[in-house]
């Protein structure tokens, strides 16, 4: 069990590492035409952290049967009672930290967990009526790895008597795997202006020079914009560490300098997503700073600067490329480009390949992938439609002068085509084609859809969802976002079953409220409205929410599914570092715990 432990802890350290190589290294197993078979190193870190940390509860359970207290875990309020746990309230305002500081257990019951896995049991049922079966039960595999994997996180690891410095190891490996990441992506721009070939650089196609006359990274990413909301979270918890826990000194000049080198390289990306979602978290952000009197000037000034500076590079960049266009003309583009054609401030006179259109190829956004491709067996980032090649001409002319509005225009294509092959039959509007039919479907559909391929997919998370699992499946979805995060909309006995019964016997004995002993009434908040980190993870929930918008994906964005959970674990109980100022309620909060 000691060696088992400590291949958990280092697991965990690499989780980071593992989402940043999404799609390099890669294992490529074969493929078929509606579909390409790869294994990427996230899907292998989630396999093995899966089984360790199964066999780490089974060892817990044994362990605390061993002490005549195993009934803690899925146990009822009178078993509590009886075996003399505190009965779980959900009353008490400090107690979001003390049941996570001391023993999480108390918070899981049997129902609860039941009703979270009711989404990815029907999208493992829908499997029987899918479109494509192979890669449906490919991914539904994937999603209980994935929905395993958040339950070890948030639930398991509190069980463990794991090192004292474990969380703050666990932020240090976060930002250490971050700054190489981002370390690569600037060094993959110099490599690419410098004129080596993509086989050295590993950018995708539409990510090199020749796109705007600067290059955008992907990193080891697929493409930019999954690279770009890599680096969400550590943008963000750089700030948040800055501007609600670090006062002053050694670690302020260290958070800013973080700070300055995750925002920079996520504006370098290019990634419409990613930029748009980071705007948003940063509001969401600014809120929270403002309601806790704890706003600073870095929380704008940092993110603006990095923009601006950003910006000037890719006009650098465009100067001294192959292409030899003007300073102007990179920041001008740029700024199209992101604004959607809405700011315009380009140079009247046009280039040289916007004259002559024959001496370009047209493609889709830059942001596409290189080829049509899955990255892994599931729901994944495909190619809308040809990428360019090799350029001809000899002047290396960029193949765009601005705002690419086919990107946008295939994307809406995409979801359209979507709408309409999930209203094509009355049976696929409330189930769906299947998880993983998305594609299939669109293509059996090209009548009304004018889809060529079965290897398309829906670059909308949303829209995908409907269409593979149809109204059923979204119902589902919001249901557990609603168990999640507004409990009080359901009663107690319907979440919790028979461990919302609190017993009379303590009922007369402790001080209990008249919600909990009436398990008939209103579920008591989510814990995650108490957590320390609220304004970290309400932000980068929100900037991932944004994300799905501009693509659909399991194996190269599950940074989206798991990086919340971690994150919510490391600031858990505040053990990492305290905030600077606070609200009286939450320094009381802070002093019980």
């Amino acid at each position: 069990m000691k060696y088992l432990k400590r291949f958990l802890i280092v697991l965990v350290y690499l989780l980071p590492a593992a989402l940043y190589c999404s799609y390099y290294p890669i294992i490529k197993l074969g493929e078929t035409n509606s579909m390409n078979f790869e294994l990427s190193l996230p899907l292998i870190w989630l396999v093995l952290f899966d089984i360790v940390s199964f066999i780490s509860l089974i060892g817990v359970g044994k362990k605390r049967r061993s002490h005549t207290s195993s009934k803690k875990l899925f146990a009822t309020n009178e078993e509590r009672a009886k075996q003399g746990v505190p009965v779980t309230t959900g009353d008490d305002e400090a107690g979001f930290v003390k049941t996570h500081a001391t023993d999480v257990s108390l918070a899981i019951s049997d129902r609860r967990f039941f009703l979270f896995s009711l989404f990815p049991f029907f999208a493992t049922l829908s499997i029987f009526w899918s479109a494509n079966p192979t890669r449906a039960i490919l991914a539904a595999g994937i999603i209980w790895l994935v929905f395993f994997a958040v339950f070890s996180l948030i639930y398991v690891l509190p069980l463990l008597k794991l090192p004292g410095n474990f969380k703050r190891n666990c932020l240090c490996s976060f930002f250490i795997t971050s700054v190489i990441a981002c370390l690569i992506c600037w060094i993959q721009c110099f490599l690419d202006i410098a004129g080596l070939a993509r086989e050295t650089t590993l950018m995708c196609r539409g990510c090199t020079y020749l796109s705007f006359g600067f290059p955008h990274p992907s990193g080891l990413a697929i493409e930019p914009q999954f690279m770009g909301n890599l680096l969400l979270a550590p943008a963000l918890t750089s700030l948040y560490l800055l501007i609600f826990k670090v006062q002053s000194g050694g670690k302020k000049k260290s958070l800013v300098m973080l700070c300055l080198l995750f925002s920079s390289t996520l504006f370098l990306t290019f990634s419409r997503g990613a930029i748009y979602a980071y705007a948003v978290a940063l509001v969401i952000m600014l809120i929270f700073a403002i309601r806790r009197h704890v706003f600073r000037a870095s929380l704008i000034t940092i993110p603006i600067a990095t923009f601006l500076v950003i910006t000037g590079i890719q006009g650098i960049f465009t100067v001294i490329g192959p292409t030899h266009g003007s300073f102007i003309d990179g920041v001008s583009k740029s700024i199209h480009q992101l604004s959607l054609g809405i700011i315009d401030i380009r140079p009247k006179s046009p280039s040289v390949s916007a004259e002559d259109p024959s001496e370009t190829t047209p493609v889709s956004s830059p942001e596409a992938p290189e080829s049509p491709s899955d990255s892994g067996p599931s729901i994944d980032q495909a190619s809308t439609e040809a990428t360019p090649e090799e350029p001809e001409n000899a002047e290396n002319q960029p193949y765009f002068e601005g705002y690419v509005a086919e990107s946008t225009t295939a994307r809406l294509n995409l979801n359209r085509a979507a709408l309409d092959t999930w209203l094509s039959a009355p049976t696929s509007v409330l189930f769906g084609v299947g998880l993983g039919g998305a594609g299939t479907a669109m293509y059996l559909n090209s009548f009304i859809t004018g889809i060529n391929s079965p290897k398309e997919i829906v670059q909308h998370q949303g829209f995908s969802l409907l269409l593979e699992l149809g109204l059923v499946g979204i119902a589902l979805a919001i249901f557990s976002l609603l168990i999640a995060f507004f409990p009080q909309f359901f009663s107690r006995r319907f979440l919790d079953g028979k461990a919302a019964k609190v017993p009379k016997s303590t009922q007369k004995s402790e001080k209990i409220s008249e919600t909990a002993k009436n398990p008939a009434q209103k579920a008591p908040p989510s814990p995650f409205w108490q957590h320390p980190a609220l304004p970290l993870l309400a932000a980068l929930i929100i900037a991932y929410l944004v994300t799905l918008n501009f693509f659909s994906g399991l194996p190269n964005a599950l940074q989206i599914y798991l990086m919340s959970p971690l994150l919510y674990y490391i600031f858990v109980d505040g053990s990492v570092s305290q905030d600077v100022k606070k609200p009286k309620k939450a320094l009381a909060r802070s002093s019980d715990a």
